[in-house]
């Protein structure tokens, strides 16, 4: 019977062949052996055949790593592959192949769409301070007086006074003001 153990820290050295589980547009890359379905599994990423990024550490699954990545654009599956949807996935009758596979893409999407600069810790109990960029699109900007006293744009040749560079507000600062000047 086939387990899967989630894990969040990646090894060093995963030290054999790899489970791949490579998405685009929420369909995963497979391919069929024997009249049963897998995913692709190598020792090395490029080894998949097709160019991936944004790459997920998930575990492990019948003692072999499993990572989650995304296929670059719109690429074509490698010979002898071809990509599924999940629910085409889950009529192949694989019940853990699907497990791992539903998680991944969970996880990968989490990871897409919460691409959050950094988190702080917080000196007050079960709190932390998380910075993020964000692309403003229109309307006018309210502090919530719950959370912020005062809210104003400033350009970046006229900042106010910035806090210590410990500061995780401070890196979020910085780090914009660099990519500004790209």
């Amino acid at each position: 019977m086939s387990r899967f153990t989630p894990l969040v820290t990646p090894p060093n050295d995963a030290g054999g062949e790899t489970y791949w589980f490579v998405f685009r547009d929420g369909e995963i890359l497979v391919r069929r052996e024997a009249g049963r379905i897998a995913v692709p599994c190598c020792r090395e990423q490029h080894a998949v055949g097709i160019r991936t990024a944004s790459t997920v550490y998930l575990g492990m699954l019948d003692e072999r790593h499993c990572y989650a990545c995304e296929a670059e654009g719109k690429a074509a599956a490698p010979e002898g592959m071809e990509f599924l949807s999940l629910r085409a996935l889950v009529l192949e009758g694989n019940e853990t192949l699907t497990d791992v596979a539903g998680r991944a893409m969970q996880i990968k999407e989490w990871d897409r769409t919460h691409r959050y600069f950094g988190s702080q810790p917080w000196p007050f109990p079960h709190a932390l301070v998380m910075a993020f960029h964000a692309e403003y699109v229109g309307g006018v900007m309210r502090a919530d007086q719950a959370e912020l006293e005062e809210a104003r744009w400033f350009s970046v040749d006229a900042l106010p006074e910035l806090p210590e560079g410990v500061h995780i507000s401070r890196q979020l600062i910085d780090a914009k003001i660099t990519a500004l000047a790209k």
